[in-house]
């Protein structure tokens, strides 16, 4: 499945409902045949490739990403 990254701040603000749970996020983008694959951030995905050294130096962002699974058309 292809994955699109979106920042939680905007997601939320852009379905008018900023105080929702992560859990309640899954259950919605379920109801649409979506999956919430992960929810991370620029500098967690760094730390994972390369290690906390890098994600450090690099200066990458804090940010609340959503990871959201999106079914390919078959």
């Amino acid at each position: 499945m292809p994955t699109v990254s979106v920042s939680k701040d905007a997601f939320l603000k852009g379905i008018q409902h900023e105080s929702m749970t992560d859990e309640q996020v899954d259950h919605l983008l379920f109801d649409f045949g979506l999956e919430l694959d992960e929810v991370t951030s620029e500098k967690i995905q760094i730390e994972k490739e390369k290690g906390k050294e890098a994600a450090a130096a690099s200066g990458a962002s804090e940010e609340v990403l959503y990871k959201i699974d999106v079914p390919a058309n078959r």
